[in-house]
C-alpha cells in the first residue's frame, strides 16, 4: 500500500543547467516509481504474489507504468485511478551518485477512498 509514482529517470547529468543552456544526460526513461511500487516490483521479482494498493492520476505517462507493472507481476487489482492528471516525479541521478527528486505540489493523488 502506498504511492505509484510516474518516474522521470534522468541518469548521467553533470550539473543543472544555467538558462538558456542544455545539459545532456546519458539516459532519460520513464517509469514506474514510489516505494511501494518498487517494493512490489522486488516481491514479484523474486516469484511471489502481490497486489499493489494504491491510487494514481489519470493520463498517457499512468497507462504505461501500469502496463509495465503488470508486465512484472505485479497485481493492480486495486490500483484505483482518479480523474485528476498524474504529475510525474523528476528523478535526477547524477554522475558523481548524488541524487533530486523534484515533485509537483499536491500532485500525489490522496489515499484511496473508502467504498
Amino acid at each position: 500500500m502506498g504511492k505509484l509514482n510516474v518516474d522521470v529517470i534522468i541518469r548521467g547529468l553533470e550539473k543543472f543547467p544555467q538558462p538558456d543552456e542544455p545539459v545532456f544526460a546519458e539516459d532519460i526513461q520513464i517509469l514506474p516509481g514510489g516505494a511501494a511500487t518498487n517494493y512490489s516490483v522486488a516481491i514479484a521479482k523474486f516469484g511471489h504474489s502481490v497486489k499493489l494498493l494504491s491510487k494514481v492520476g489519470s493520463g498517457h505517462a499512468v497507462k504505461g507504468v501500469m502496463t509495465s507493472l503488470a508486465e512484472q507481476g505485479v497485481g493492480l487489482d486495486y490500483v484505483q485511478e482518479d480523474s485528476a492528471p498524474q504529475s510525474p516525479t523528476l528523478v535526477f541521478l547524477r554522475n558523481d551518485g548524488s541524487i533530486s527528486i523534484v515533485r509537483k505540489k499536491n500532485s500525489i493523488p490522496q489515499c484511496l477512498e473508502r467504498r
